[in-house]
């Protein structure tokens, strides 16, 4: 699991992911071997959902960013403003 500032973690994980479900999809060995246990379905819905759950954590990632980076900005404004109003009286 990745701690905060993971990001780096997250795409990852994604690139893992997508390189696992090409794999899967395929020729490679693994599918090959899979297909013939009649698991390749299932690890591939498995890799699919572990994907989709990374990809979430991205999104999720970038929106506390741009919400971070806005408070950041609004207290920014305010310390410019608290400056200027101490400069004037």
């Amino acid at each position: 699991m990745c701690n905060f500032g993971g990001i780096t973690c997250i795409l990852k994980s994604i690139r893992r992911y997508t390189n696992l479900q090409r794999k899967l999809e395929g020729l490679s060995f693994s599918a090959v071997f899979l297909s013939m246990l009649g698991k390749k379905e299932d690890r591939l819905d498995k890799e699919k959902e572990e994907f989709l759950a990374a990809e979430l954590r991205y999104e999720e990632s970038l929106e506390s960013i741009k919400e971070l980076q806005k408070e950041i900005k609004e207290i920014d404004n305010k310390l410019i403003n608290f400056t200027v109003e101490s400069r004037t009286t």
